[in-house]
């Protein structure tokens, strides 16, 4: 490849984390990971998951410290790119999450970002050779390759849950056909799907909604019989799936949301015993969203929660120019429950079964990154009820902000400005050490402001914080 024989890096791309032996790789002081080839050479190793931290591939990264890429290995064996890439510093495999010992690669890419290069093989080769089409158009669409080579290389064949046609073809590799049945006598749908055989049986491992693949499934072979129930109504939609393997598998999960868990009610019950599903469905679709905190795009900023396809739009208000609140609401303003709210990816335990209209964050507007969330307000969709949570400290949980039980009205103007008066005390310490100093002084004498401050209190307090 390109370059200097002396600069040419030997990658081998079966070193992973959690390989052993030769395989085996190191971490660094910061948590990264590394491994040196055999001439003594360093190459960093990258991990993470595709295309999101929710997603079905494992994306592994190798970047040498110094140099350029050389021949690429897997264990023994080497891999030939056809055509060789020159001038490359890193290279990334693709696999499969369920292919825990990464014996399948499903796509390489040399480069990072535009341009990049892709390589793909075929069964022909046994994964030996790889060649780059390039008039291919995996740049445009690289998880739509890796759809399809996961089903050519693993034989994990899909099937599409919003189909209601009577047969529609595999929608990652179009090689297998799958015939659906309706059961028109219920309120509800029920899909049947049967694979027909065409050359061989295929083991359905995956499931889809439209082009968008479903989590949460246990990694299941052999399936060949899935029913698919739907909600009834104007948002009609596919919200609860059985199929047997080795016992009854029941999942459910919430309208918009493309992850599905187990749907406990329904725990070792067989398809015919389904007296419960219209009210299970009822429940379902409504929909219980994981709001981001961290987003703060406003204008025309809209954004879909975590795992789920639904818009969700954010406003901004200020409080008396100290403090800005950024308003969630859905897109269509219909109401939704809360599964949890994150910031900067990190679960803040915060949920409600209320039917909520819109939730709001409040950061102090000195907080230029909005590192930390001070006070979130729940509008509930009925009567004028608002409920508060809050964090009294660093390493603290949020928790409900406990008032009289009538007191239920939505804080503003003044109440409003004392709690978060209060709440940017608590986090922003060294900030109002700072300001408290530079007030007070010394007095006369040595005495004069700082006594004033013990007499005036929360009062002169709060004055002194609103100037941050």
């Amino acid at each position: 490849m390109g370059g200097s024989y002396s600069k040419s890096v030997t990658i081998d791309i079966g070193k992973r984390p959690e390989g052993s032996g030769n395989k085996k790789v190191r971490q660094d002081a910061k948590g990264g990971y590394y491994y040196t080839n055999e001439v003594g050479v360093r190459v960093n190793l990258t991990v993470e998951n595709y295309p999101d931290r929710d997603g079905s591939y494992t994306k592994l990264t190798h970047t040498p410290e110094n140099g350029e890429l050389g021949t690429i290995k897997h264990g023994r064996g080497f891999y030939f790119l056809r055509p060789e890439p020159t001038d490359e510093s890193s290279v990334s495999v693709y696999y499969w999450k369920y292919d825990t010992s990464h014996e399948k690669v499903l796509l390489i890419q040399l480069g990072d970002g535009d341009p990049s290069v892709y390589y793909t093989t075929s069964s022909s080769t046994n994964g030996i050779v790889w060649k780059n089409d390039e008039h291919s158009k995996i740049k445009e669409d690289s998880l739509k390759e890796l759809n399809k080579q996961n089903c050519l290389r693993n034989e994990a064949h899909a099937i599409n849950i919003s189909e209601k046609s009577e047969s529609y073809q595999c929608p990652s590799c179009t090689k297998y056909k799958i015939d659906i049945l309706l059961d028109r006598e219920k309120q509800y749908y029920i899909h049947s799907f049967t694979v027909t055989k065409n050359k061989e049986s295929p083991s359905i491992s995956r499931f889809f909604e439209g082009d968008l693949e479903q989590t949460g499934f246990p990694f299941v072979a052999g399936m060949n019989n899935i029913c698919v129930y739907w909600s009834s109504g104007r948002s009609s939609a596919p919200l609860l799936i059985y199929f047997f393997i080795g016992g009854y598998h029941w999942y459910s999960r919430y309208l918009g949301e493309t992850h599905w868990e187990i749907e406990k009610s329904l725990k070792n019950s067989q398809a015919s015993e389904k007296s419960n599903i219209p009210t299970i469905l009822k429940k379902y679709a409504t929909p219980k969203v994981i709001l981001d905190a961290s987003k703060t795009e406003t204008g025309n900023g809209t954004y879909n929660p975590r795992r789920n396809t639904l818009t969700f739009r954010v406003s901004k208000d200020t409080v008396e120019q100290s403090y800005a609140q950024y308003i969630h609401n859905k897109d269509d303003s219909g109401s939704f429950r809360l599964k949890d709210i994150e910031h900067q990816g990190i679960p803040l335990d915060i949920n409600s079964e209320d039917l909520l209209a819109e939730v709001s964050i409040f950061y102090w507007d000195g907080d230029n990154n909005r590192d930390k969330p001070l006070l979130i307000e729940l509008k509930l969709q009925s009567q004028a009820t608002y409920k508060y949570y809050q964090k009294l400290g660093k390493n603290v949980v949020w928790t409900e902000y406990s008032r009289s039980e009538e007191t239920t009205q939505q804080l503003t103007e003044d109440p409003l400005k004392k709690k978060l008066d209060e709440l940017y005390a608590i986090h922003f310490p060294s900030n109002l050490s700072t300001i408290l100093g530079a007030s007070f002084g010394s007095g006369i004498g040595g005495t004069g402001l700082g006594a004033l401050a013990v007499w005036k209190g929360p009062a002169l307090l709060a004055k002194l914080i609103t100037r941050l």
